[in-house]
């Protein structure tokens, strides 16, 4: 994926690679053909192709009903945030928000970026869009 002309680029987390979890499409409000559900010790893969080396800001998309829920956040293997809050939005798979990682290092070409179980409950996720820090 290359930058549009606003500078986001969007990837769907049910076209991810999905560890201990579905890709699923029940509910409403969500983006692209569905969302990715993770179970205990779940995780959802992502592969960007950055266009340069540089900061960016990267915002989750997602949605749950429990308090405390949260996710670890790593960046090509190395653990960027064990514990990104991610609030209870009042419905599993209807409800959405966003939830940002501001001030990601990504290098020029692929990068691997995981959203991951913290261990604090697994909030569901619909897509990560990634931006150029300002």
């Amino acid at each position: 994926l290359q930058l549009s002309d606003l500078n986001i680029d969007t990837l769907q987390a049910e076209e991810s690679t999905i560890f201990n979890g579905v890709s699923k499409d029940p509910g409403s409000q969500w983006n692209g053909s569905g969302f990715a559900d993770m179970d205990e010790g779940g995780c959802i893969v992502f592969t960007y192709d950055a266009p340069m080396e540089t900061t960016y800001d990267l915002t989750f998309r997602v949605a749950g009903f429990e308090d405390g829920m949260a996710a670890s956040i790593s960046v090509n293997g190395t653990q960027i945030n064990p514990s990104l809050a991610c609030p209870n939005t009042g419905s599993w798979n209807a409800i959405w928000t966003v939830v940002t990682q501001a001030g990601v290092q990504l290098k020029a070409g692929i990068n691997v970026i995981e959203f991951a179980d913290s261990g604090n409950n697994q909030p569901q996720l619909d897509q990560i869009e990634i931006r150029i820090a300002e």
